[in-house]
């Protein structure tokens, strides 16, 4: 769904990033505020005031859309799920968990939290810009508040069309959960809503271009769009824990890995291991034994020059949660564990012993060889970037 991302901050516990195209879009809200919304709204101020105002207006402006995504997070964290990441992207954010809400009234709990905070802070912002106005200060700092007021009522009321995956949609999601008792055919429904709301934004932006709003035409477009393909990729999504959720580890592990020896150099690891197999992690065994891994990321921390004289032992891990599945955990719980961690390879152990490895292109094969057995419908379109998100 998204591009490339980048980090912005931690914020009550959860790791705050952006897509690259978000920064586009937070020049374009200053500079249409700048020069076109608050001239409009307060005329008869100066250009450097106008540009203070479409900056911290559209710094507002994202920063309720993070306290919208904190919320999801934090209902999610009391019911016990884990989210990922928030991430800002071109048209608002979103909270991404690990797995889905164990039953429909969570799901709705989860849900509501946002438009609930976005309305909460769209009361304060009016009520306290009103008040400002008041006291006589500064018209542009009740014009401020004013604006972000409504831009809060705006962003909890669109997020509540019925549509998945917004807002109203998880709703509508686990309404149609509760009364069906199944999970897979309420999100399929709320996903075709959801695909549908985006198809009617796209159609009303192709009506408003023929208008001759041209700039109000490409938003609504724009908009439709993004809604109606993540609704398809929340829908493949789902597919894709069904299949693997089918699968033991052991069926698709490679059985017989290639381990590596705590006395092996790391000038050889690079040369032996690391450029032939071309993985990021491997096993580091005494006998059947796991004693720990080794990432190609910690030796390339290590300067080249002292490679040679450097042991796997030095650099190797000793095994955690995060590294090692049970062979008859299933392939979602394996991609689960690949994802908290960013990881595309998982050893394989039982008892302490190792039973092999599974990368995440193991599980993207599976994946091909169902949507041909299946007769290449849905799950033809599941491709590995989906998985990589």
């Amino acid at each position: 769904m998204f591009g490339r991302r980048f980090p912005l901050l931690r914020l009550f516990g959860f790791q705050v990033r952006a897509d690259a195209g978000w920064l586009i879009i937070a020049l374009f809200v200053t500079w249409s505020l700048a020069l076109g919304a608050f001239p409009a709204i307060v005329p008869g101020l100066s250009a450097g005031v106008y540009w203070v105002m479409g900056f911290v207006g559209a710094m507002g402006l994202f920063a309720s859309i993070l306290l919208h995504e904190v919320s999801h997070a934090l209902v999610a964290r009391r019911y016990g799920l884990e989210t990922r990441f928030i991430t800002l992207w071109l048209f608002g954010g979103v909270a991404e968990t690990v797995s889905e809400p164990p039953s429909a009234l969570v799901e709705l709990r989860v849900a509501l939290a946002g438009p609930l905070c976005s309305f909460l802070l769209a009361i304060a912002a009016m009520a306290l810009g009103l008040a400002v106005d008041y006291a006589g200060l500064p018209v542009a700092v009740a014009s401020l508040l004013v604006y972000l007021g409504w831009m809060n009522l705006v962003l909890a009321i669109f997020n509540m069309l019925p549509g998945f995956p917004l807002d109203g949609g998880r709703v509508l999601r686990a309404i149609l959960w509760q009364v069906r008792g199944d999970l897979y055919s309420a999100t399929r429904a709320a996903s075709r809503v959801g695909q549908g709301i985006g198809i009617f934004l796209m159609a009303a932006g192709v009506l408003v271009g023929l208008g001759g709003n041209l700039l109000g035409a490409l938003w609504w477009i724009l908009i439709g769009s993004f809604l109606r393909r993540a609704a398809v990729s929340s829908m493949q999504q789902l597919d894709i824990q069904r299949v693997l959720e089918g699968v033991a580890v052991h069926r698709v592990m490679d059985r017989v890995p290639l381990v590596v020896s705590q006395s092996l150099s790391l000038e050889r690891f690079v040369q032996d291991y690391a450029f032939v197999r071309g993985r990021m992690r491997f096993p580091v065994t005494q006998g059947d034994q796991l004693v720990g891994y080794v990432d190609v990321a910690d030796v390339r921390a290590i300067p080249e020059a002292d490679w040679p004289v450097r042991t796997v032992e030095s650099v190797a891990r000793p095994p955690s949660p995060s590294a090692v599945i049970d062979p008859d955990a299933n392939g979602a719980e394996a991609l689960r564990r690949m994802q908290e961690a960013d990881a595309t390879t998982l050893l394989v152990a039982s008892d302490g012993r190792l039973e092999g490895v599974v990368t995440l292109d193991d599980l993207v094969r599976i994946l091909g060889v169902k949507s041909t057995l299946e007769g290449g419908t849905r799950l033809a379109a599941l491709r590995a970037q989906e998985l990589r998100r």
